[in-house]
């Protein structure tokens, strides 16, 4: 995992995460659920692009002082199902 990250994020592209909306929903006094979607715009050679909407999920437990990412998901937003084909109207 660390090799993954290491890799995706030691270049010298600028990338910043927009929030579309998210939510937290505490679980119990130690475990919070954390939904929503977010768009990635990176800068690279002067241009700008723009990658989603993505949808994320995560679960966060409080260990001792500290909060950990327990489980975590990321991934594209399906496109929505193309429209029906119209059946041409009657005469």
């Amino acid at each position: 995992v660390l090799k993954y990250f290491t890799i995706a994020l030691d270049t010298p592209v600028t990338v910043q995460a927009r929030p579309l909306g998210l939510t937290a929903t505490a679980l119990s006094d130690s475990v919070v659920l954390v939904a929503g979607t977010w768009v990635s715009d990176r800068t690279a050679d002067g241009k700008l692009t723009s990658s989603g909407p993505l949808r994320m999920t995560a679960v966060m437990q409080k260990r001792g002082n500290q909060w950990t990412v327990v489980q975590f998901h990321n991934s594209r937003q399906p496109a929505p199902p193309a429209a029906a084909p119209q059946a041409p109207a009657s005469r």
